[in-house]
C-alpha cells in the first residue's frame, strides 16, 4: 500500500503572474525538477519532488526556504489523491 504514497513540495500556488523573484528562483533551480500543474481551480501549483521518501521533501522544503521561497508546504498524496500529513504518518508508522 505504501507504494502509492508520494509527497510532492508545494512551491508556490499562483492565480496570475507568478512573481519576478519567485520565478527566478524556480528558474535558477531547474535541476531540482521544479514542475508545474493547474489545478480545479485554475491555480498554476509550482513543486518539486514527486517521491516516496518524506525526509527527501523535507530536504526540498528546507533548501527552497533558504532560497527566499515562504510559501513552502509537503503535500501528501495517496493512490493521487491529496491527503494530510498526519494521515501519511499513520500509513508510514501502523
Amino acid at each position: 500500500q505504501l507504494n502509492n504514497l508520494r509527497f510532492q513540495v508545494y512551491l508556490g500556488e499562483y492565480l496570475d503572474e507568478v512573481p519576478e523573484d519567485d520565478a527566478m528562483i524556480y528558474i535558477s533551480n531547474v535541476e531540482k525538477g521544479v514542475k508545474r500543474k493547474k489545478n480545479n481551480e485554475g491555480y498554476t501549483i509550482y513543486y518539486t519532488c514527486d517521491c516516496p521518501e518524506y525526509d527527501k521533501a523535507l530536504e526540498l522544503k528546507a533548501h527552497f526556504v533558504h532560497e527566499g521561497i515562504t510559501a513552502v508546504r509537503i503535500v501528501p498524496f495517496m493512490n493521487e489523491k491529496e491527503i494530510s500529513v498526519g494521515e501519511a504518518f499513520k500509513l508510514i508508522y501502523e
